[in-house]
């Protein structure tokens, strides 16, 4: 269970990552 939230905030973390980066420069 431990890993499967791990996994999941990496996931999340990765997401907003991308999405500030597409507001940013937007393709």
């Amino acid at each position: 269970a431990m890993t499967a939230v791990q996994v999941v905030a990496l996931v999340e973390d990765r997401a907003q990552v991308e999405i500030e980066v597409t507001a940013i420069v937007p393709l």
